[in-house]
């Protein structure tokens, strides 16, 4: 009897026990059912900085002097003249770390993971190129008074006299600076478990400002360069400009409140002229034997350039105000839902890209044309400036892992561009040799480099430290369509970087890439009496790009992940048993 009742209370212990662990797993399991870290909606506020190249390309910088000169002796006047002419500034691009803050407003289509939002964002960029020691010619005509009075020189009172009037404007720094720069973004993107990919174009605003210092005119009085202005003058000149930026980036919640943010912005002003003036009283050396005199006049001006300006921004973004996130599945759910989240990347891929060049700069060597208006040989070309513009195109590749770790593949790509070095050709002073003397005459000047289209074949290789993300460098041939005023060549060189891809969902992954492109062409001479070698084809042709893209992997097969997604306890995961582990996803394709 002891045995049936003892045998009794343990069957009952053993059911009590069965019912308590089931209950148990029943409150796990609706407790497995957890939310996503990404609100529906949110209005948020970031702080943090960015890493930004400045473009400030090849600027048109035009000076006139004007003179009135007059005796010292009774202040009357005796002639005047007139003088202009504009030259190009070519400016190195410059890389800063600046500080911005932004505000941010997303929210979900209806149920969908799709989003929309807006994004307004603050630099203090405080970016600034300069250039020294910047010489601008100057031509025009000048004239004597019909009447001199008697006694102050040799001139005919009764004879008007014309002349050449030419000179140089010497300027010891010119400085252009981007300092403020406010970007409206609206976007569109999708959501994850934990961020959310988005994308945008929308309106820039910049301030810009350009520092002329010290800039001192010179007279040409027979053959010698005389100081007319007898002081540098300092000019300045502030505004802000408008223009366009796109941005693409990732964001990563750390809790429903607080997330971080990383994106790439391209911004791009439109063309502005600053204006400047300035005057000066100062002596002048007597011509024609005319006495003392001194000179009075004014030095207008105007500077002109379109700029850009890259950035990668990190920032840590507080949401002011959110809706509910949205409930993901459970684990329980992993191996139908989580698992087909991750695929086998294996076979071809294509996408689409796009970003932007700088630093576009063709060394077109020393080219000489013989010329039949001014007999003898000119040169009719100035030098290029580093030029940068917008790039896009397409990618096709193959990925294949040698292990879960290590991915190696190829990959090409074919460019459109806008970059350039400048805006066209426009007419200028060419140096001119003829019969051993050599001058400027008019002549058509080089607007710099422009390449409409370029390409690569590369090979990649890199490690995977998360099974969804692929660091790797890349090596490879370049091509690419190089115009100049020497003409147009297809040349050839190399391509190198470094990039980070994800695959952010199956068969679609995101990436941002460096690469450091060198291209050049032949160089062809002909012979001519003045022994000038005449370089037909330009040097070497370096840039660098960055650029943001996303592919499409043609693969069929998905495989589980071996870790479960933030939301998925380890636990739950090893309950499966050793089938729920699969294996890592195969970054091949």
């Amino acid at each position: 009897m002891k045995k049936i009742l003892l045998s009794a209370t343990a069957l009952s212990t053993v059911l009590l026990s069965g019912s308590v662990i089931a209950a148990d797993l029943s409150s796990t399991k609706g407790s497995e059912d957890v939310a996503s870290l990404v609100p529906r909606s949110g209005l948020s506020l970031g702080l943090g900085g960015n890493l930004n190249l400045a473009t400030f390309g090849q600027q048109n910088f035009y000076w006139a002097g004007t003179t009135t000169d007059y005796f010292v002796s009774d202040g009357k006047p005796w002639g005047h003249g007139y003088a202009a002419y504009s030259t190009k500034v070519n400016l190195t691009p410059q890389l800063r770390v600046a500080p911005l803050g932004q505000i941010n407003y997303f929210n979900h289509f209806g149920n969908t993971e799709w989003i929309w939002g807006g994004k307004f964002a603050y630099t203090y960029l405080n970016s600034r190129a300069s250039v020294s020691n910047v010489g601008i010619p100057q031509f025009g005509a000048y004239f004597l008074q019909d009447t001199i009075s008697p006694g102050h020189g040799n001139i005919d009172p009764t004879i008007r006299y014309t002349s050449s009037f030419f000179g140089t404007g010497d300027l010891q720094s010119y400085q252009t600076s981007i300092n403020h720069q406010m970007i409206l973004t609206p976007y569109l993107g999708r959501s994850f478990s934990n961020g959310f990919l988005y994308a945008g174009a929308g309106p820039s605003f910049s301030q810009v400002q350009t520092n002329l210092n010290n800039l001192t005119g010179y007279r040409n009085v027979n053959g010698a360069a005389t100081n007319q202005t007898a002081f540098g003058a300092n000019s300045q000149n502030s505004h802000w400009v408008w223009g366009g930026a796109a941005t693409a980036g990732i964001t990563y919640f750390l809790t429903p409140s607080w997330y971080l943010d990383f994106n790439y912005t391209f911004s791009q002003t439109r063309s502005t002229t600053s204006y400047y003036n300035f005057w000066y009283n100062a002596p002048v050396a007597g011509t024609h034997g005319i006495d003392a005199s001194n000179g009075f006049g004014y030095g207008p001006g105007s500077t002109s350039a379109a700029l850009n300006t890259q950035s990668v921004n990190a920032s840590i973004n507080w949401i002011l105000a959110s809706s509910a996130p949205t409930q993901k599945h459970s684990a329980e759910n992993l191996d139908h839902k989580e698992a087909q989240s991750l695929p086998v990347w294996t076979g071809l891929y294509l996408g689409a890209n796009i970003g932007a060049g700088w630093g576009a700069n063709n060394s077109v060597g020393n080219n000489w044309y013989l010329d039949g208006g001014n007999g003898g040989f000119t040169n009719s070309l100035t030098a290029t400036g580093a030029g940068g513009g917008l790039t896009g195109g397409a990618q096709l590749g193959y990925n294949y892992a040698l292990t879960p770790l290590f991915v190696a593949g190829i990959e090409t790509d074919l460019q459109g561009s806008s970059m350039g070095s400048a805006g066209g050709s426009y007419i200028g002073p060419a140096l001119n040799i003829n019969r051993g003397v050599a001058g400027y005459v008019p002549g058509r000047l080089s607007g710099g480099t422009t390449i409409p289209f370029f390409g690569t074949v590369r090979a990649r290789a890199g490690i995977t430290p998360t099974p969804s993300l692929l660091l790797y460098g890349t090596g490879g041939f370049a091509y690419a369509d190089v115009q100049n005023p020497a003409g147009a060549e297809l040349q050839t060189g190399w391509a190198a970087g470094a990039g980070a891809e994800w695959m952010f969902m199956p068969n679609w992954s995101a990436k941002a890439e460096y690469l450091y492109i060198d291209v050049s062409g032949s160089n062809s001479g002909t012979g001519n009496p003045l022994n000038i070698s005449v370089k037909n084809t330009g040097g070497d042709t370096p840039w660098n790009m960055m650029r943001a893209g996303i592919n499409y992997h043609f693969n069929s097969e998905t495989l589980q992940p071996l870790m479960p997604s933030s939301f998925t306890t380890a636990s739950a995961l090893m309950a499966k048993g050793p089938a729920a582990h699969g294996s890592l996803p195969l970054w091949t394709g």
